[in-house]
């Protein structure tokens, strides 16, 4: 549709913006393909030609910098967008993942919590906040956004008892409630919905991991690298999979996603 837009105005800068997220959502959620790479930086950099004072398209060219792993182009753009947008929840968010993927922790917590208040609703920036609260060993702080990230990802599903990605980021925050039986309930009804998206085995792993069942954590690691994209950075950085680190199959599943 993002494509038909610009067929009937090739100057649309917000459609060509649009456009390139497509790609750069499909690289980081899907499969990194080097053409989708290229086709969201090149759309990403026609939006920013068509309107250099747009906050979206700089939002978009960081976001096409991320998926392209470069990090501090990525950085730039999230910092211009935010300058002409302040509340932009899109820069933010994704300004955050940046910061995870280079493992600067204390900013991605910082610009995680920013985007849950520009956007209330939304359940990624606090389940993610939580899991980098957990893993700094700041328990207290971890359980309190543990339980209002709960509550908003609950409401979510209420309306969309599908989405296996609130499922999966909601089982972290409920582990680390303590409310354990309804995180396996949770995993599994993820698993069940998709049993070949990367990125739900991914956040299994994870939380098996999390729940100190290695083999389980391993298995899903591994179907997650052989489904599709898996980053290196980001697994470099989780601390979710520490316990796994001097496992000799993890050692072989990270080696398998950097080349």
């Amino acid at each position: 549709m993002f494509r038909h837009a610009i067929d009937r105005d090739p100057e649309f800068a917000l459609a060509w913006a649009s456009y390139a997220d497509c790609y750069s959502l499909e690289v980081m959620y899907a499969m990194a393909e080097p053409r989708f790479k290229t086709e969201a930086r090149k759309a990403s950099d026609r939006a920013l030609e068509l309107a250099p004072d747009l906050a979206e398209a700089h939002a978009s060219a960081g976001l096409a910098r991320l998926v392209n792993e470069d990090f501090a182009a990525a950085e730039l753009r999230f910092k211009k967008a935010i300058e002409l947008n302040p509340i932009s929840f899109e820069a933010y968010y994704y300004f955050a993942r940046t910061r995870f993927h280079e493992g600067d922790m204390v900013e991605a917590a910082r610009l995680f919590a920013r985007a849950a208040e520009l956007n209330p609703q939304d359940y990624q920036s606090r389940l993610l906040r939580v899991q980098i609260l957990r893993g700094a060993g700041q328990l207290d702080e971890a359980r309190e956004e543990a339980r209002q990230a709960i509550a908003v990802v609950e409401k979510h599903l209420e309306f969309h008892p599908d989405d296996v990605r609130a499922l999966h980021l909601g089982v972290g925050s409920l582990i680390v409630l303590g409310e354990v039986d309804k995180a396996i309930q949770w995993l599994r009804r993820g698993l069940e919905i998709d049993s070949n998206d990367p990125i739900s085995h991914y956040n299994a792993a994870c939380n098996y991991a999390t729940l100190n069942k290695p083999d389980e954590s391993l298995k899903h690691l591994e179907r997650a690298a052989a489904l599709g994209t898996i980053s290196e950075d980001w697994m470099r950085n989780d601390a979710d999979l520490d316990s796994l680190r001097s496992h000799p199959r993890f050692a072989t599943v990270l080696r398998s996603v950097s080349t």
